[in-house]
């Protein structure tokens, strides 16, 4: 239930980040595609933080040591978990530098013809 959430939420965030109109007075609002992975790397970073201090009290080593193995496996899956989130976020940058760039191009066009008359 959880992955069919998960994989929901990717695909919107990555046509909502396809189809969004641009406007540099409104960056603000485009943080709403960057949250979920946000949250889900706050989540992650505090539940990891957790592991070793379990193992703190700990005495006998092959217990730490298998909840270090099992820590390492939780870090692997979460960062397969959390780079999903990610293809939003580069798609919407690449689309804001895009208009960026020909926002600029069009001001050197049209400025350009000013200086020349």
């Amino acid at each position: 239930m959880c992955s069919a959430i998960a994989i929901s939420q990717i695909i919107s965030l990555i046509h909502a980040a396809s189809h969004i109109k641009i406007d540099f007075l409104q960056l603000n609002d485009y943080a709403a595609i960057a949250n979920p992975g946000v949250r889900g790397f706050l989540v992650s970073i505090a539940t990891l933080t957790m592991f070793p201090l379990i193992v703190l009290y700990v005495d006998d080593p092959i217990i730490s040591a298998f909840l270090m193995r099992i820590s390492l496996s939780f870090l692997f899956i979460t960062i397969v978990i959390l780079l999903p989130y990610v293809y939003p976020i580069w798609i919407l940058r690449n689309r804001i530098r895009d208009k960026k760039i020909a926002e600029m191009g069009s001001f050197y066009r049209t400025s350009h013809r000013c200086w020349q008359r």
